[in-house]
């Protein structure tokens, strides 16, 4: 107590304002030792919890959404380039029956250039198969790459709702 005029029960109170607990009784002297500012602090921390709630909530159901959408976009990848591959596989095939064809009408159809022949396609047709696949691969990992579907950031709303109400 510095100040000698100062009662012992508002010396205490001063000492233990802030505190949750009620008053007390001691020796015939009541002091009181509530602070009513408690309860603003406390109503704004549970407002601020509940609005950080409701927010991260907010955010998982867009998170989800986005996640969906994104899965959607790249399942579109998985049947691009079928139909090449389908176009690849008959040209191969009309590339085989004509080569077969050119080889017969000169008399060759039976001797080992037939084999030749066929590996020769089939070699093109591979090499023609990957160049498709490594461009829908490329066109797939650029969309991917270029993902920016990510939501605010929470603690950027709790650090200002912070500052609030320290004003």
């Amino acid at each position: 107590m510095s100040d000698p005029n100062e009662s012992l029960s508002t010396y205490l109170g001063r000492q233990f304002s802030g505190m949750q607990s009620g008053g007390s009784s001691s020796g015939g002297m009541s002091f009181s030792y509530y602070d009513p500012r408690y309860d603003k602090r406390l109503q704004a921390q549970t407002a601020q919890a509940d609005i950080l709630k409701k927010l991260q909530k907010q955010q998982n159901k867009a998170n989800k959404a986005n996640e969906s959408r994104y899965q959607g976009i790249l399942d579109q990848y998985s049947n691009l380039g079928q139909a090449g591959m389908t176009r690849i596989g008959q040209q191969e095939q009309q590339a085989l029956a004509s080569g077969t064809q050119d080889l017969a009408s000169r008399g060759l159809g039976n001797t080992t250039i037939r084999g030749s022949m066929a590996r020769g396609v089939a070699s093109d047709a591979e090499l023609a198969r990957q160049q498709l696949g490594e461009s829908v691969a490329t066109q797939k990992a650029g969309v991917m790459e270029r993902r920016t579907d990510a939501g605010p950031d929470l603690s950027l709303y709790s650090n200002l709702m912070m500052n609030a109400a320290q004003r």
